[in-house]
């Protein structure tokens, strides 16, 4: 499974981290095409189960 959503405590995964990564990218080569493949932005709905309160790991 993939997380879209911040995890750790904001310390891994999130959009906003892409976003970084994205305009780092861009400043060293603005010729760059980035792709995401996937189902990136409707994940499956195993990645937002939870049994008390806590992420299932699927």
């Amino acid at each position: 499974m993939y997380e879209i959503a911040p995890v750790a405590g904001g310390k891994e995964g999130g959009m906003a981290r892409v976003a970084t990564l994205k305009k780092q990218i861009k400043q060293t080569n603005p010729n760059t095409f980035l792709v995401v493949a996937g189902d990136f932005v409707s994940p499956s709905v195993y990645n937002s189960l939870q049994y008390q309160g806590q992420r299932i790991r699927g």
